[in-house]
C-alpha cells in the first residue's frame, strides 16, 4: 500500500512538471505571435509612409485618425491575446480532468479485479483464523460463502461441529441441532452419531418430551457420554414435577427416585409419600393411609398438615381403619345342582375360586363415617350335563351405610341383596357379614321356573380374610 502511495505522489509530480512545460510553451507561442503582429504593423506603417511619399496627389495624414486606428488595433490585439490565453487554460484543464478520470477508472478496475481475486482468499483466511481462535459463528459466516475453495468445506464442517458443542454447553439445543444438520461430511467426526442423539434428546427435554429424552439419555449414560447422566436425572426430575402437578403422586415418586440427588428430588419424594397417604386418607382407604403415614417422620408437615395429627385421628377411628381396605379370599366355592322334581334325584357341579371385597370408610368433616364397599363373587349361570357347556360369571354386591364415630359396625353389612344370574330371570340373595378380622359373602338362588321337571339351585360363598 505504501508503494502505491509513493507511485501516486510521483505521478502527481510528473503531471505538474508536464503542466508547467505546457504553460511555458503556450507563453512562448503567445510572445512569438505578438512579435509577429508587431513586426507586421511596423511594416504596414512603413508601407503607408512610402505610399504617401510616392503619391503626392494624396493629402497629408491626420494624426488623430492614426491614433484612433492604433488604439483600435491594440484593443483587437489585446482581445485576441486574452482569448488565446483562455483557450490555453481550457486545454490545460481538460487535460488535467482527463488524467484524473483516467486515474479513477484505472483504480476502479484494479479494485474490481482485486475483489474478484482476493475476496475468497480474504474470507478463507479470516474464517480459518476465527476457527482457530474459537470464534465459530464468525468462521461460519466467512466460510459458508466459499464453495470448494481450498479446504473451506472441511473447515466449515469443523466450525459447525465446534459451534454445536459450544451451543450445547450454553443450553441452546435447537441451534446446536441446526448446526449439526448443516454438516456435509458427518463421517469425519467419530462421535457424531452419539453427539447428534445427545443433542436431539436435549431438544426433546426442552420440549417436555420426557419419555423420548429419557430413553436416549439412558442409553448414552451407560456409555458415560458427555453429561447424559446428569441430564437423565434432570429429565426424571422435571417429569416428576409434571406428574405431581396433576396429582399423579405415584408416578411422580418413581421419577423423583430416578432423579436421585438432583436438586431437591429427595424432599419431593417425601412430599409424594405424604400426598399418597393423604389421598388414601381422603378417599377412605384408612388402613392403607395409616401404613403410609407411619412410614413418614411424625414431625413431617406439608400443606399445613402434620403427620402426627393424621396418625392421632386414625387412632381415634381405629375400628373403621380395620374395616377398610381391599380384602381378598382364596377359598371361594360355587355350586350348581339339578334336582328332578318327581324322583328327587340330583346332579351337580362344584368349583373353587378367588375374589375380593373392597371397603372404604370416609371420615367426614362432621365426624361421621360413610362406609362404601363392593363384594365380588363367582357363580355358575346355568346347568349342563357336560362341563364344557357350563357358564361362569363374576357378580358384584355393592353396599353403603353411614355411622357415627362411636357407633358399632353392624354384623350384617349387606342383607339379601337381589342378584339375577339365571336365564329365567329369577333373583337370588347375597349377604356380607362382618367378622371383625374377616368378611364373608354368601349367595343363594333357587330357580323353579327354568324347567317344568327340574329345580336348579345356585350357591356361592367366599371368606375374605386377607387384606392389602
Amino acid at each position: 500500500m505504501e508503494d502505491k502511495k509513493e507511485d501516486k505522489k510521483e505521478d502527481k509530480k510528473e503531471d505538474k512538471k508536464e503542466n508547467k512545460k505546457e504553460n511555458i510553451k503556450e507563453n512562448i507561442k503567445e510572445k512569438d505571435i505578438d512579435k509577429e503582429k508587431t513586426e507586421k504593423k511596423q511594416e504596414d506603417v512603413s508601407s503607408n509612409r512610402k505610399t504617401k511619399k510616392e503619391d503626392p496627389k494624396k493629402t497629408i495624414s491626420n494624426p488623430k485618425v492614426e491614433l484612433k486606428e492604433k488604439v483600435k488595433d491594440d484593443k483587437v490585439n489585446a482581445d485576441e491575446k486574452k482569448e488565446e490565453k483562455v483557450k490555453g487554460k481550457k486545454k490545460t484543464n481538460y487535460k488535467k480532468i482527463g488524467i484524473i478520470i483516467g486515474s479513477i477508472i484505472g483504480g476502479i478496475i484494479v479494485l474490481i479485479i482485486a475483489i474478484i481475486i482476493l475476496k475468497p482468499l480474504i474470507n478463507y483466511n479470516i474464517g480459518k483464523n476465527n476457527l482457530e481462535q474459537g470464534n465459530y459463528s464468525s468462521a461460519i459466516s466467512h466460510l459458508k460463502s466459499l464453495k470448494n475453495y481450498k479446504n473451506s468445506d472441511d473447515l466449515l464442517d469443523q466450525a459447525y461441529y465446534n459451534n454445536a458443542k459450544k451451543l450445547v454447553g450454553e443450553e441452546e439445543f435447537d441451534k446446536a441441532k441446526n448446526d449439526l444438520d448443516s454438516i456435509k461430511n458427518k463421517d469425519v467426526f467419530e462421535d457424531f452419531s452419539d453427539f447428534y442423539t445427545y443433542t436431539d434428546a436435549l431438544v426433546a427435554l426442552n420440549n417436555s418430551d420426557y419419555n423420548s429424552a429419557k430413553k436416549a439419555l439412558k442409553s448414552l449414560s451407560e456409555k458415560g457420554f458427555e453429561k447424559s447422566e446428569e441430564y437423565l436425572k434432570k429429565a426424571n426430575y422435571l417429569q416428576g414435577n409434571s406428574y405431581f402437578d396433576t396429582n399423579d403422586f405415584y408416578n411422580a415418586k418413581k421419577c423423583y427416585k430416578e432423579a436421585n440427588d438432583y436438586e431437591d428430588a429427595g424432599t419431593k419424594m417425601k412430599n409424594c409419600d405424604f400426598m399418597l397417604a393423604e389421598k388414601d386418607y381422603s378417599e377412605g382407604n384408612l388402613f392403607k393411609a395409616k401404613k403410609q403415614f407411619e412410614a413418614i417422620d411424625a414431625d413431617f408437615e406439608y400443606n399445613n398438615i402434620k403427620v402426627a395429627d393424621r396418625l392421632a385421628k386414625l387412632n381415634e377411628y381405629s375400628k373403621f381403619v380395620n374395616l377398610s381396605g381391599t380384602w381378598r379370599g382364596s377359598n371361594g366355592i360355587m355350586n350348581v345342582r339339578q334336582t328332578h322334581d318327581s324322583t328327587g334325584l340330583w346332579d351337580d357341579w362344584t368349583n373353587d375360586y378367588t375374589d375380593s371385597c373392597e371397603v372404604k370408610c370416609v371420615i367426614n368433616d362432621d365426624g361421621t363415617v360413610k362406609i362404601k364397599g363392593v363384594g365380588k363373587f363367582y357363580s355358575y349361570t346355568n346347568y349342563s350335563s357336560l362341563s364344557t357347556h357350563l357358564k361362569i360369571k363374576e357378580f358384584t354386591v355393592p353396599f353403603e351405610l353411614s355411622l357415627n364415630k362411636d357407633d358399632a359396625i353392624p354384623n350384617k353389612l349387606v342383607s339379601n341383596y337381589p342378584t339375577v344370574i339365571s336365564t329365567s330371570g329369577t333373583s337370588g340373595n347375597a349377604t356380607i357379614t362382618n367378622n371383625n378380622d374377616s368378611l364373608k359373602l354368601d349367595f343363594y338362588l333357587k330357580d323353579e321356573n327354568y324347567s317344568a321337571h327340574f329345580t336348579y339351585t345356585y350357591k356361592s360363598s367366599i371368606t375374605y380374610n386377607q387384606k392389602d
